[in-house]
């Protein structure tokens, strides 16, 4: 077994570090906890054993990046509404329209993705209780309980 137990840090890059510290500071509301404006980097504080960097670069060095914020199952219940709320538009994945939060079949998984104010794709994802499919997919969140309580009757 791994001795890892998850990520300690991670860091993407922005074009612009104002308008990305507005972002991932006020709107997605992360605890700011050390800003070298020398390097230009912030670091924000997601928990107790957490780190997470935005980096300015030049829009020629820029890469695009993709990550999912670990949140709580009950947030995910809200979690439309709360993007919404703040101006951040989720977004169609997998073919399916933003209505409703999402379920990735083999992990099981219910996520939300948007994007950052330079493009980066995001995502709000929490585990769910129950076991796996044996085939992978991408469902409805309300499709995926509607398929459990039809097992459980």
């Amino acid at each position: 077994m791994s001795s890892i137990q998850g990520i300690f840090e991670t860091h993407v890059q922005v074009t612009n570090l104002e308008k990305a510290k507005s972002f991932y500071g006020e709107s997605l509301e992360l605890k700011q906890v050390l800003e070298l404006p020398e390097r230009r980097v912030v670091f924000y504080e997601l928990n107790d054993t957490q780190i997470f960097g935005i980096w300015e670069v030049e829009k020629g060095e820029w890469h695009h990046s993709h990550f999912a914020f670990h949140v709580s199952l009950p947030f995910m219940t809200r979690a439309t509404s709360w993007l919404k709320e703040r101006n951040i538009k989720p977004l169609e994945s997998f073919g399916l329209q933003p209505k409703e939060p999402l379920v990735h079949t083999w992990l099981p998984m219910v996520s939300i993705y948007f994007k950052d104010s330079d493009g980066n794709t995001l995502e709000f994802g929490a585990r769910l209780p129950h076991p796996p499919l044996e085939k992978p997919g991408v469902i409805y969140w309300s499709d995926w309980e509607r398929l459990h309580q039809a097992q459980e009757n």
